[in-house]
């Protein structure tokens, strides 16, 4: 149980007095004051957000440990103070994404009435980023490149990484604290440190993990849930990812269905179409890398090599989106007229590789390091599955059993994609017969995640639950998706820019 403890953030106080008077002009509200209080400071991360250092214990649940560690949330208070409605909380996925990185772009997308009534706060989950992040890419890119079809072979693999990884870890202290039944407490905190009763809380894919514990940890304190991408808590890791192979494998197939039915894309294929295409390249794959030749920029060729776990990387981030989906096809067809660039240069992308040096290039605002922290201390893990790091992850102190069914009685949105890969849709399913006052929205086809996608039946459908406490008008609705979008057919010149520029810069 959480310290009942009221926490100030803690920062530098020579910005105190001149942001307490831009308060004052702006509008005096809980949230400015903390701000002004707590000697907020601009976010680098963030343009436009002001970030604030929350000092939190390291274990919430011994009061005789007396380590702290600093929770750095940002913020951008409401542009209506008179108007506030309280605080709008998002929880970013992976997990191991950075709340900070993530909110200048996702703020972009949110109606003006939303910006208006609301402080629009993020934050950098315990574990990543300016929260005592850790990271380990070195040890990272060198684990993803090592994927292989063989299960032996991805075992010893898992567990050279949880190795290297914890040993590139520059601090490892925060490692057994590092799961989400610690951080939600991080978040509770942060509002006691407000003064808020409530907050409206927005958790994307594992966000929405995060965003069931802390509701079914302080239902009194939510005003209104959005789960976006849901996670079915109940769930063991072993049924979970094999519901999420399977959804993986559903968008992929829906791609290959989606081109078979389009006579552009129809026609970039050899006979038998995509999948035969995709069949060969990867048993090709499984038997050895194969060559492909790439300019550099000081105009010498080169040959690299496209392999089985690139292959492999590419199809998994391609069937995130319908924009994804159709590139891949793409980039299929160009192999199948044995043009390997586009699916190396995809690769080297996602995998977060320089291509001109193959050493890490990685996102700031992502951390496999910080995936593992948390993940390994959430669920109990087998070699059986995939990806078997969490076996050999040392530090983590996961639970011997799933927590009890999400049912707290908080008025829910839940969203989710008929085609999502990552968060299958009867995980939604299942979380929505449990609770009292929930609505579903699904999006046909789609993308994982579809708040703030581009469409605006899901996101009317938030602005109205968030600024008008409006839920739709029935338990169960849809919005109309795509499975692919539209097909760009292959360039006809083979020294076209597709299949020649590496796009080095």
């Amino acid at each position: 149980m959480a310290r009942l403890m009221r926490y100030l953030p803690v920062l530098l106080l020579a910005a105190v007095l001149p942001i307490a008077a831009a308060a004052q002009s702006a509008g005096d509200t809980a949230m400015t004051r903390l701000l002004a209080q707590a000697g907020a400071q601009p976010c680098e991360e963030a343009p436009g957000f002001q970030c604030v250092s929350l000092t939190v214990p390291l274990d919430h649940t011994d009061p005789a440990n007396a380590g702290t560690l600093d929770v750095v949330f940002a913020v951008r208070p409401a542009d209506d103070p008179v108007a506030r409605r309280g605080m709008f909380v998002t929880v970013t996925g992976g997990p191991g994404y950075s709340g900070l990185h993530a909110a200048e772009g996702y703020t972009s997308f949110m109606d003006a009435r939303v910006l208006e009534h609301f402080d629009i706060v993020f934050f950098d989950q315990r574990a990543i980023g300016r929260s005592q992040g850790v990271r380990c890419d070195e040890a990272a890119l060198a684990y993803y490149q090592a994927t292989s079809p063989d299960p032996e072979e991805q075992i010893d693999a898992a567990q050279q990484f949880a190795g290297a990884c914890l040993a590139e870890i520059d601090d490892p202290a925060i490692l057994p604290f590092a799961g989400t039944t610690q951080a939600v407490h991080d978040l509770e905190a942060f509002r006691e440190a407000v003064g808020d009763f409530r907050l409206w809380l927005y958790g994307e894919s594992y966000g929405t993990q995060f965003a069931q514990t802390y509701a079914a940890a302080y239902p009194q304190h939510v005003a209104g849930l959005i789960l976006d991408g849901v996670v079915d808590l109940t769930r063991t890791a072993e049924e979970y990812y094999v519901g999420q192979d399977q959804a993986f494998d559903a968008a992929l197939q829906a791609a290959f269905s989606a081109c078979s039915a389009e006579a552009a894309c129809l026609a970039d294929f050899p006979p038998g179409g995509p999948q035969a295409a995709y069949d060969a390249l990867l048993a090709q794959l499984e038997q050895g890398p194969l060559p492909a030749e790439v300019l550099l920029p000081d105009g010498a060729r080169e040959t690299r090599m496209l392999t089985y776990a690139m292959l492999d990387a590419v199809v998994i981030d391609a069937a995130y989106t319908e924009w994804g989906r159709a590139e891949v096809l793409r980039e299929l067809a160009a192999a199948a007229r044995g043009q390997l660039l586009p699916l190396l240069r995809h690769a080297y992308s996602y995998l977060g590789m320089d291509p001109l040096t193959g050493q890490p290039a990685p996102d700031p605002g992502w951390s496999d390091a910080s995936y593992y922290a948390i993940e390994c201390s959430d669920y109990q893990y087998t070699l059986a599955l995939r990806d078997p790091v969490c076996v050999f992850w040392q530090p983590a102190r996961p639970p011997a059993e799933r927590p009890a069914p999400f049912s707290a009685p908080v008025r829910t949105l839940l969203l989710n994609a008929t085609l999502d890969p990552a968060t299958p849709i009867d995980n939604a399913q299942a979380v929505a017969a449990r609770l009292p006052q929930a609505w579903s929205i699904t999006m046909q086809g789609g993308p994982h995640v579809i708040y703030g996608r581009g469409g605006s039946c899901p996101d009317d459908q938030v602005t109205a639950f968030l600024v008008f406490d409006r839920a739709p008008a029935e338990r169960e609705s849809s919005c109309d998706g795509v499975a692919v979008s539209a097909y760009e057919p292959l360039p006809t010149a083979p020294d076209d820019p597709y299949f020649t520029d590496p796009a080095w810069e």
